[in-house]
């Protein structure tokens, strides 16, 4: 499980210094809500790595999903 304060500081780590990783899997962790989205939000935006993000059965609002769904469809080649 992770926190938002956990999806906070993988975010950074994954921004700066991750250029290998594909498939981020954050499938049910329910501790995650609508506090993360600009986090992940900054993840789809500037780490080009990734292929795939699973946010499924998180506590994200439809609102927040929205926002995130927009962003990914922005990014080319991410899921």
């Amino acid at each position: 499980r992770i926190s938002n304060a956990g999806v906070r500081a993988l975010a950074v780590v994954l921004i700066h210094y991750n250029h290998t990783l594909e498939c981020l899997d954050l499938n049910a962790n329910r501790s995650i809500d609508d506090r993360s989205t600009k986090y992940i939000q900054d993840l789809v935006k500037y780490n080009w790595s990734l292929k795939k993000i699973d946010l499924s059965q998180c506590s994200l609002s439809e609102k927040a999903a929205h926002v995130l769904s927009q962003s990914a469809a922005r990014r080319h080649g991410l899921q």
